[in-house]
C-alpha cells in the first residue's frame, strides 16, 4: 500500500484528500470500517508501506498497528512527514527492512518497547513531543540526526551496532541505562538530564560539543573503545566507577563540576585545557597511563588515587588533595595558585611537587585560571607522609604542617621555598622587658603556632596569629633537626642555620632538659644567637670592649711609669760588684678627673685589641689592671669567635 498526502491541516483538512491509494486508487480514511479491514488483511511481508504526510488519527492508529505487528515483514516502511495525534504502541515489532520516520511528529507518547529494526531506522529531524520509548529494542542502525525530544527512553537496549543524535535535542529526561551500543555519536547534541547508568559502549562515542543543561551521569558506563567528549560541556557530571579501556579525552571540556571517583583509565586521560567552574573529584581513580593536562578547577580531589604509570599532571586549582594516593611510578604535579594537601602517602618512586610560574599553555592557547594573583602553589599538610622520595620546589610552606611525616632528612626543598617569619614590627606591652624584637629568619608553622598558644606572656604572643593546633616543642626541635639535615644534605649550609636557630629555640623552652642545659643555652642566645647572629655578637663584643676601656683608664693604667732601683754593696777596685735591679710595683694615685686622658685611653685601647686577639699587651698595669686584662682575654676572644661564626654560617660553601 502506498499513501501520499500534503494535508494544509491537521484538523479541518481530510487527511486522505487529494491522496493517491495504490492498488485501489481510494483513501484508507474514507473506506468503511469492513473495507479498511478487509483491505489491510489482505497485505503480505515484503511489500512497500508509504504513509508519507498522512495524519494518524486514532481510529487509524488502531487498525494499522495490529497489521503491522501480524505482519513485520515489509520491505520498507515509510512514515516521513507523518503526523501522530494519539499515542503509538509498537512495542515488540519486528522491522525487518528499512523504517523511516523522517519529519515526522508524534504529538503523543509513543513506544518501540523491545522492538526490533533489523535493518536500518531514520528519525531525521523527527519531533517527540511526549514521551518516547524505545527501551529494550534491538537495533541494526538508527539516524536520530536534529530530532526533537521532550523525554526519552532508550534504557536496557540489547544491542544497538549504530546510533547517531547529531544535533539532537532532548529538552527533558533522557536515558539509555543497562543499553549495549555499538557506534554512538551524539555530537552537538544538546541534553537536559541524561542517564547512562551501566551503559557499554564497544566503540568510543562521540559527545563533541555536546550539552548538558543538567544532571549527566554516566556511573558504571563502560567504554570499551574510550570516548570522545571534546568541548563538551556540562552543568554537572557523574562517571562513577566507569571504565575507560582506551582514550578518554575531554580536551577543552568544560564543567560545573564533575564527579570521576573511582574510575579505571587504562588509556590516556586527557584533559588537556579542560575547564571546571567548580569541583573535580578523582577519588579513587586508576591511572594506567598518561594524564594530559592542563586543566583548570577550583577544588581538585586525587584521594586514594593509583598512579601505575608516570605522569606529569598540571592544574590550576584553589586546591589539590593527595590523601592516601598511590603512585607506583614517578609523578610530577606542576600547580598553580593550589593548597596542596599531601597525607598518608608513601611513594616507591620520586614524587614532584613544584609551582608553575606561568600560565599554562596549549598549542598556543592559554589556560585562563582566574584564581588570584598569586600563582604560588602551597603545601598545607605532610601527615603521615614519607618524604624519602618527595621534591619541594618553589612551594609556600609558611602553613604547611610537617608533624606526623617521617624521613623528613631525606626530603629534597628546591628552587624557592617559602616559610613563616616571625613578626616584623617591634611589639611594645607590659613586662620586665616592655619591648619584643624578632630577628628574622625562617619559622615553621608548628612553632608559629605553639607561639601563638602558649607562651605565657601575652606580649610574646603578640603577632603570631592563631591556632587550634599546638605541638609539643620536642616533636618541634625534631622536625627542624630533620629539615636542617635535608638542606645540609643538598649543600644548602646557609638555608639550614635557620632550621638549627629553631631546632635550639626549641630546646631553649623544654622544660625536660636540665636547668644548667637550659642556662648554656639562653647565654648561648643572648650573646650570639645560637652562633648565627654576627651582629649580636659583635656588639656584646665591642660593649665589652668599651666596659674593658672604661674599667683599663678608671683603675688598669698606673699614673706613673714604675722607676727601676738597683740596689748592691760596693767592693774593692778589681773586685767583682753584685747589684739587683728591681721595679716598683705601678700604682695608681691620679685623681679621678685626671685619669680620662687621651693618653690614658690610647694606652687602654691597645691592651683592650690585644686582649682580643688573646695575646698580651706587654704593658705595666697596676694589679687590678691585670686581672682586667686576663678577664678580657677570655671573654672577648670567645665573643670574636661567635661573630667569625655566625658570619661563616651565613657563606660556608659545602
Amino acid at each position: 500500500m502506498t499513501a501520499t498526502t500534503a494535508p494544509t491541516c491537521m484538523y479541518d483538512v481530510n487527511p486522505c484528500e487529494g491522496a493517491r491509494i495504490s492498488p485501489h486508487d481510494r483513501c484508507l480514511a474514507h473506506l468503511s470500517t469492513h473495507e479498511r479491514a478487509s483491505f489491510l488483511q489482505g497485505l503480505t511481508a515484503g511489500s512497500d508501506l508509504d504513509f508519507s504526510g498522512v495524519i494518524f488519527t486514532q481510529e487509524l492508529v488502531d487498525e494499522l498497528t495490529p497489521v503491522l505487528r501480524r505482519i513485520g515483514g515489509f520491505n520498507l516502511v515509510q512514515f516521513s512527514g507523518a503526523q501522530f495525534l494519539t499515542s503509538v504502541d509498537l512495542s515488540q515489532m519486528s522491522f525487518q527492512g528499512d523504517c523511516l520516520f523522517d519529519n515526522a511528529t508524534f504529538h503523543e507518547s509513543v513506544t518501540f518497547e523491545r522492538s526490533s529494526f533489523q535493518s536500518s531506522g531514520s528519525f531525521l529531524r523527527c519531533k517527540f513531543l511526549d514521551a518516547a520509548n524505545f527501551s529494550g529494542s534491538h537495533i541494526g542502525s538508527i539516524d536520530f540526526s536534529e530530532a526533537l525530544f521532550k523525554s526519552a527512553d532508550f534504557s536496557k537496549i540489547s544491542y544497538a551496532a549504530s546510533l547517531n543524535f547529531h544535533e539532537a535535542t532532548f529538552s527533558d529526561f533522557v536515558t539509555f541505562e543497562q543499553s549495549h551500543i555499538g557506534y554512538a555519536h551524539f555530537t552537538h547534541t544538546k541534553f537536559h538530564q541524561s542517564r547512562f547508568w551501566s551503559t557499554t559502549f564497544t566503540q568510543s562515542p562521540a559527545f563533541n560539543e555536546a550539552q548538558f543543561s543538567d544532571h549527566a551521569s554516566f556511573e558504571k558506563a563502560a567504554f570499551e573503545g574510550g570516548a570522545e567528549f571534546a568541548k563538551a560541556t556540562f552543568k554537572y557530571a557523574s562517571f562513577r566507577e566507569a571504565k575507560f579501556s582506551e582514550l578518554a579525552s575531554f580536551r577543552r571540556a568544560r564543567f560545573g563540576s564533575a564527579t570521576m571517583t573511582r574510575i579505571h583509565f587504562r588509556g590516556i586521560a586527557a584533559f588537556n585545557m579542560a575547564y571546571i567552574d567548580r569541583h573535580l573529584n578523582f577519588a579513587g581513580c586508576r591511572f594506567d597511563s598518561y594524564f594530559l593536562g592542563p586543566l583548570r578547577a577550583q577544588h581538585v580531589n586525587m584521594a586514594n588515587t593509583v598512579f601505575q604509570s608516570t605522569v606529569r599532571i598540571e592544574i590550576s586549582a584553589e586546591s589539590l588533595n593527595l590523601h592516601r594516593a598511590k603512585f607506583e611510578a614517578p609523578a610530577a604535579f606542576h600547580v598553580r595558585h593550589a593548597v596542596v594537601k599531601v597525607t598518608d602517602i608513601n611513594p616507591t618512586f620520586p614524587i614532584t611537587i613544584a609551582s608553575h610560574g606561568e600560565q599554562f599553555e596549549a598549542q598556543d592557547e592559554l589556560l585562563p585560571d582566574n584564581l588570584g594573583s598569586e600563582p604560588l602553589g602551597k603545601l598545607r599538610d605532610l601527615t603521615g607522609a614519607d618524604g624519602a622520595l618527595m621534591i619541594l620546589n618553589d612551594i609556600d610552606l609558611r602553613q604547611c604542617r610537617f608533624e606526623g611525616a617521617y624521613h623528613l632528612d631525606q626530603i629534597s626543598l628546591e628552587g624557592r621555598c617559602r616559610f613563616s617569619s616571625p613578626p616584623r614590627k617591634i611589639k611594645w606591652g607590659k613586662s620586665w622587658l616592655p619591648m619584643r624584637i624578632w630577628t628574622q629568619r625562617k619559622v615553621l608553622e608548628e612553632e608559629r603556632s605553639w607561639r601563638a598558644s602558649t607562651t605565657r606572656h601575652a606580649l610574646d604572643r603578640a603577632g603570631w596569629g592563631d591556632s587550634d593546633r599546638v605541638a609539643d616543642v620536642q616533636d618541634i626541635a625534631a622536625i627542624y633537626r630533620q629539615l636542617r639535615k635535608a638542606l645540609e644534605d643538598g649543600l644548602n649550609e646557609p638555608g639550614a642555620a635557620d632550621f638549627y636557630y629553631g631546632e635550639m629555640e626549641m630546646r631553649r623552652r623544654d622544660d625536660e632538659i636540665s636547668r644548667s642545659e637550659r642556662g648554656l643555652l639562653h647565654a648561648y642566645w643572648a650573646l650570639s644567637g645560637y652562633g648565627l647572629r654576627a651582629s649580636r655578637s659583635i656588639g656584646w663584643l665591642l660593649s665589652a670592649m668599651a666596659v674593658t676601656v672604661l674599667l683599663m683608664t678608671s683603675w688598669g693604667i698606673p699614673g706613673s711609669e714604675p722607676k727601676q732601683q738597683a740596689r748592691g754593696v760596693i767592693a774593692a777596685p778589681g773586685t767583682e760588684t753584685t747589684f739587683v735591679v728591681n721595679k716598683s710595683d705601678p700604682t695608681l694615685e691620679l685623681p679621678v678627673k685626671k685619669r680620662y686622658t687621651g693618653e690614658r685611653l690610647e694606652k687602654a685601647g691597645q691592651v683592650v685589641l690585644n686582649s682580643v686577639v688573646f695575646r698580651s699587651s706587654g704593658q705595666d698595669l697596676t694589679r687590678s689592671g691585670t686581672w682586667i686584662e686576663m678577664v678580657s682575654r677570655f671573654t672577648e676572644p670567645v665573643l670574636l669567635g661567635f661573630a667569625a661564626l655566625a658570619v661563616r654560617g651565613r657563606i660556608k660553601r659545602s
